[in-house]
C-alpha cells in the first residue's frame, strides 16, 4: 500500500512531468510559429512583393510567441522585420514606431548581435534622425564589422553624406564598395542599397571609374 509520503512524492512528479509536457509543446508550437514567419520572410525579401493584409496574418501568427516567457532577442527582431516591412507599405508612423519597439526589445535581449542595430540605422536614416543614426551604425560596426548588412549600411551612409566623412572613411568605404561588387554572393544586395541610396550617383562613378557594370548603374 502507498503511504501518503510516497503518494504526494507520485503527485508532485506527476503535476512535474504534466508541465514539462505542457512547457515543449509550447515550445513546439513557438518553434514551429517562428520558423514559417521567417520562411515568409525570406520568400519576401527575395520576391520583393507582399500586401498588408498577408503581413498582418503574420504579425498575428507571431504575437502569441512574444507573449510567452521565452520569447527572445530571434523573435523580437522577427516582428521588427513584420512591421518595418508593413511601414515599407503604407508608410505609417505607428507601423515605424513598432518596428522600432521590437528591433530595440532585440537589441535588449541580444545586445552583440548586430542585425537590430542595422536596421533601427536605417529606420533612422530615412527619418533623417542623425543621432540615432551614428549611434546603431557604430554598434552595428562594433558587433558585426564583417555582416554583409553592416558593410552596405556603412557604405551607404559614407556615400550618403561624403562630404562630412573623413578622407579614411571614404577610402574604407570605397574599398568595401569595390570588395562587395566583385562578390556575385551580394550582387542583389548592392543593387537594391545603390537603388535607394542618395548617394547612388557618387557610388555609380566610382564604379563607372573602376569599370564595374552595376545594372542599378544603368537606369
Amino acid at each position: 500500500m502507498i503511504n501518503y509520503k510516497s503518494y504526494v512524492t507520485l503527485t508532485i512528479l506527476a503535476l512535474i512531468c504534466v508541465g514539462l509536457v505542457l512547457q515543449a509543446k509550447a515550445q513546439l508550437v513557438s518553434t514551429i510559429s517562428t520558423s514559417g514567419v521567417k520562411l515568409y520572410l525570406e520568400r519576401t525579401e527575395f520576391t520583393g512583393q507582399s500586401n498588408s493584409g498577408t503581413l498582418m496574418k503574420t504579425v498575428d501568427t507571431l504575437l502569441p510567441v512574444l507573449s510567452e516567457s521565452t520569447a527572445g532577442g530571434y523573435e523580437y527582431e522577427l516582428a521588427g522585420n513584420l512591421y518595418n516591412w508593413l511601414y515599407f507599405k503604407d508608410q505609417s508612423s505607428e507601423n515605424k514606431e513598432w518596428s522600432k519597439h521590437y528591433y530595440t526589445m532585440s537589441t535588449q535581449y541580444r545586445p552583440t548581435w548586430p542585425n537590430a542595430y542595422v536596421e533601427l540605422a536605417k529606420i533612422a536614416q530615412v527619418s533623417n534622425d542623425q543621432p540615432a543614426l551614428e549611434t546603431n551604425l557604430k554598434q552595428a560596426l562594433r558587433f558585426g564589422p564583417s555582416y554583409p548588412a553592416t558593410k552596405l549600411l556603412y557604405i551607404d551612409v559614407v556615400y550618403s553624406s561624403w562630404h562630412l566623412q573623413s578622407k579614411n572613411e571614404r577610402i574604407d568605404a570605397s574599398q568595401q564598395l569595390l570588395e562587395f561588387a566583385d562578390d556575385w554572393k551580394h550582387r542583389e544586395n548592392l543593387e537594391r542599397m545603390i537603388t535607394h541610396s542618395k548617394g547612388k550617383s557618387r557610388i555609380c562613378n566610382m564604379l563607372k571609374f573602376n569599370r564595374v557594370k552595376i545594372k542599378s548603374c544603368q537606369v
